[in-house]
């Protein structure tokens, strides 16, 4: 997502939006990088992502974890932020990675770019 501000107000606008979630991160300012989790999914919803269904009855499977990665490119006039959420269900022994509707990422860059934007 384009953000309308320089690199250094959107990295402390990723920074402000993950303490604001209440969620640690590793941080490499120089890559522009921000990683966080893995973390439980405590309110899960399948609108996040498709895991697919498990055992004989095709129960829906909902994610149970979830690990962000954040990119932030950019110089002194505008900016770019690129959020990814990797979710993950388990269903007994079975393990899997899900597929990410966009719904999350979509909510913390428009969150990131609000928070650039307006300062």
């Amino acid at each position: 997502m384009a953000v309308n501000a320089s690199f250094g107000r959107t990295w402390d606008a990723v920074v402000a939006a993950f303490k604001a979630r209440n969620r640690t991160i590793s941080t490499d300012r120089r890559s522009g990088s921000v990683l966080s989790g893995p973390w439980a999914v405590l309110e899960s919803d399948s609108s996040w992502s498709d895991c697919g269904t498990a055992g004989a009855n095709a129960r829906v499977m909902r994610p149970d974890n979830v690990h962000y990665t954040v990119v932030v490119k950019g110089d002194s006039t505008a900016s770019t932020v690129l959020a990814t959420a990797v979710f993950g269900a388990a269903a007994g022994l079975l393990v899997t990675q899900c597929t990410s509707k966009g719904t999350w990422e979509a909510e913390f860059e428009a969150d990131v770019k609000s928070r650039a934007e307006r300062h």
